[in-house]
């Protein structure tokens, strides 16, 4: 409704006037050349990490800088240079300048922005630009949502930053081939994680194994029909059974009481949404709250009404957000690298079914009752082992090696 609201306004953002070329532009966190698509204007500025991977934000204070779009030349990150772009309330030195002058009504709907680069200090800006940039390399938007609602007081849009590559991103190596730069736990155990989704006489089994950045490489995909072959398959490829999670959706009872005889968690998928979890962060000696796209986990008795009620064979169950699950999916499987290798990737001799599965999921454009569009993930044929692989990156990110979170650990 918003996004409407201001796509039929009148636009007016605040433009500063350079002190050196005197010439009026919008201050944007980054200015991209139109012809090469190369930044050249913007906040400027030395990405420079400590050595446990995080920002390191006094090294890149002392760096940063802003750069005008129009003559190229720097100002520092100082109060004296944002009052010579924008001046005061009593003599200013920028203007609003609309960028739709024909409105949808009549009268116009009169819209105005003004981000924060035109006033606040540059610094935080651009430490929270490095750390967006990390988060995202791990498959979350989330700090990048904040800095273009917050920062930036724009439009968000998560599509654009979501590739449809619909080749098979097959990684050079074979099923159960092993990796060297697979984590360990603190007890040399693999982070190799089972997402099995549930159907009436099937299971579909993915299993993924992770490096400490995000990095992943398919294990093993097959669909089994028992249990028993099931449980063969996760001994196979060195899951454990804490690490091995199946889905609800469907008869829940049998799969938590199978889950409960395994040792195996459950996960049940839901709509858009965030979980609040009460958490110490380094430098915090009280918890606060902080968003996932997981819940705290559910001790779950799934014996209930049986001779076996109130044993020791209860189990775990975490609810997620499904389609923040379906976007951190998309936006790994589309990370570049530096050294040829793919981010996310499948085994070369992975079954037809498995890539085909994996790209069920599109970005639908669908309309509301009031007319406007939006976007929303959509399943197009069978997309059992996209399911599988959702549930691998919750795993993982429980495990903070996938989102935002595996960045600054907390307990």
């Amino acid at each position: 409704e918003f996004t409407a609201l201001w796509d039929s306004s009148t636009q007016h953002r605040w433009h500063v006037r350079c002190p050196h070329c005197q010439k009026l532009y919008h201050p944007r966190r980054t200015h991209i050349d139109e012809k090469t698509g190369e930044r050249h204007a913007g906040l400027v500025y030395e990405t420079i990490l400590r050595p446990d991977g995080l920002p390191n934000e006094p090294a890149i204070s002392e760096t940063v800088r802003y750069r005008c779009p129009k003559c190229h030349k720097d100002l520092p990150d100082t109060a004296a240079a944002r009052l010579a772009l924008s001046g005061t309330a009593g003599k200013p030195r920028g203007i609003y300048i609309s960028d739709n002058e024909y409105a949808a009504t009549a009268p116009p709907t009169h819209g105005r922005q003004f981000n924060s680069v035109a006033v606040k200090p540059w610094a935080p800006i651009a430490i929270r630009m490095v750390f967006a940039t990390l988060a995202r390399s791990r498959g979350d938007l989330e700090p990048t949502k904040k800095l273009v609602m917050l920062d930036d007081a724009d439009i968000w849009s998560e599509s654009e930053y979501f590739t449809e590559n619909k080749t098979r991103p097959a990684g050079g190596y074979k099923m159960l081939e092993e990796w060297d730069r697979e984590a360990k736990d603190e007890e040399k155990r693999p982070f190799r994680f089972g997402g099995i989704d549930v159907q009436q006489d099937h299971f579909v089994l993915t299993v993924r194994k992770w490096a400490r950045d995000s990095q992943s490489r398919q294990h093993f995909a097959e669909k089994v029909l028992s249990a028993g072959v099931l449980k063969d398959r996760l001994e196979m490829c060195g899951v454990m059974p804490a690490r091995t999670f199946l889905d609800t959706r469907h008869d829940p009872q049998r799969v938590r009481r199978l889950c409960a005889m395994n040792g195996w968690r459950t996960v049940l998928g839901e709509g858009e949404k965030d979980y609040t979890h009460q958490l110490f962060l380094p430098g915090n000696d009280k918890p606060i709250p902080e968003k996932r796209i997981y819940s705290e986990p559910k001790i779950i008795d799934p014996w209930i009404g049986t001779v076996s009620q109130g044993g020791s064979g209860k189990i775990a169950e975490w609810n997620f957000s499904k389609p923040s699950a379906l976007g951190r999916l998309a936006l790994l499987r589309s990370i570049p690298r530096n050294d040829g290798q793919l981010h996310w990737s499948g085994a070369d001799d992975a079954p037809d079914w498995y890539y085909k599965e994996i790209d069920a999921f599109h970005r639908a454009k669908k309309f509301n009752a009031r007319g406007e569009q939006y976007e929303e993930w959509e399943a197009h044929g069978p997309d059992h082992g996209a399911d599988g692989e959702c549930i691998g990156v919750i795993a993982a990110s429980m495990a903070d090696l996938a989102g935002a979170e595996s960045l600054v650990p907390a307990t």
